[in-house]
Order: structure tokens, then C-alpha cells, then sequence
């Protein structure tokens, strides 16, 4: 794959990032859903990282290494390493914070949330996550190129998160309807954003310890 198919699916990426950030956020806001806003801030964080990716690309077809100090000593290093490196850091730091969060929900009484609104958007988000993350997985398979990869990791995390979302707010529409379960309803939204970060903060934490050897080799 040349770069400029390259930068026209990193770009698709970034319109998609950017739709579902704004959605995530305002929805996520209406509803009162910490998991919702999770998923838009996850998404905010996902354009910025790809519009980064964008610049690297620009680096790699030039062939261009940026020389850091590292620990004291100077290296050459690859743009691509250096940039997933930073979007997994980014990733880790936005799961580690909304576990934080959600933990301190969960104590504080959990939240109330409309189930019937939160559920169409799980739906659709879940669908619409899978799409892009197929569509970019299979170039990132053939060409082995960091920075699609990461893109296809970042739509994978995101399909999970929604998928987890939807399961949740399924459970919670349904423990809704019982009159005997209904005090638990409170705690689905900030109990599915623990599931979903400790889940999801493996993936980061593997993907920093390998581009960080990367790095040190230089």
C-alpha cells in the first residue's frame, strides 16, 4: 500500500473519530452517562492521535528519523515508533483516570441514567465502530505499518468499549423493569466503566513496554 492510500484511510479514521467524539460528548452530557462521555473523550483523544499519525506519515515517506535525548543519550528514532508510543501513553492515561472516576461513582451512590436513549446510541455506536475498525484492519494486516495498526487497535478498543456499553445498558434496562432490582440501575453506568478500563488497560500497557524497547534500540 503506497502512503497516499495510507493517508486517505488515517484521514476516514479522523472524520470518524470526530463524529463520534461530538456525538459522545453531548449525548453523554443530555444522559448524564460517564460511560458514554468515556467513549466521546476516548474518541477525542483518538482524533488527535490520528491527526498525529497524519503528521508522522508525512516524516516516514520522507524517510525522516527525529533525534532525541534519551536517558541521557542521543538517538535516531523512527517517527511512526515514536508517535504510537505517545498515543498508547495518551490511551493509558485517559483508562487509568476513568477507572479512577468511576470507582468514585460507584462509592458516591452510582448515577442515574436514561437507558432507553443510551441503548440506541450503544447500537449504533457498536455497529459503526466494528465498520470502520474492518475496514482498516485488513490494509494493516497486509502492509504490517505501525501507525495503521494503531489506528485498527484504536477502533478495536473503541468497538469493545461500545459493545460493553451496549450489554450494560441492556442489563440495566432490564433490571429497570423489576421493582426489586431497580436500586441497581444507579450503579450499571459507572460499574461497565471499570469493566471496560480494567479490561482495556492491558492493551497499552503491552503496546508501550514493546515501542519502548523499540525506542531504546533506536
Amino acid at each position: 500500500m503506497n502512503v497516499k492510500n495510507e493517508k486517505q484511510l488515517i484521514v476516514g479514521s479522523v472524520l470518524g473519530a470526530l463524529g463520534f467524539a461530538v456525538t459522545g460528548m453531548i449525548l453523554g452530557t443530555i444522559l448524564d452517562s460517564q460511560m458514554i462521555i468515556f467513549d466521546g473523550l476516548y474518541s477525542f483523544i483518538s482524533l488527535g492521535l490520528s491527526m498525529l499519525s497524519l503528521w508522522a506519515l508525512g516524516k516516514v515517506r520522507k524517510k525522516e528519523k527525529i533525534r532525541l535525548s534519551l536517558f541521557g543519550r542521543e538517538k535516531n528514532m523512527n517517527v511512526d515508533t515514536l508517535v504510537v508510543f505517545i498515543k498508547y501513553t495518551v490511551i493509558l492515561i485517559l483508562v487509568t483516570g476513568s477507572l479512577l472516576t468511576a470507582v468514585t461513582a460507584l462509592f458516591d451512590g452510582g448515577r442515574e441514567t436514561s437507558m432507553n436513549y443510551a441503548l440506541i446510541y450503544a447500537v449504533i455506536s457498536t455497529i459503526a465502530c466494528y465498520g470502520v475498525y474492518v475496514l482498516l484492519r485488513n490494509p494493516s494486516k497486509k502492509t504490517h505499518t505501525p501507525l495503521l495498526q494503531a489506528e485498527a487497535h484504536q477502533w478495536l478498543m473503541d468497538t469493545w468499549a461500545s459493545l460493553g456499553v451496549l450489554v450494560g445498558f441492556a442489563l440495566g434496562f432490564i433490571l429497570s423493569l423489576i421493582p426489586a432490582t431497580a436500586f441497581l440501575v444507579p450503579y450499571m453506568d459507572p460499574f461497565m466503566v471499570v469493566v471496560v478500563s480494567v479490561y482495556f488497560i492491558r492493551i497499552p500497557v503491552k503496546e508501550i513496554q514493546k515501542n519502548f524497547s523499540q525506542l531504546q534500540k533506536g
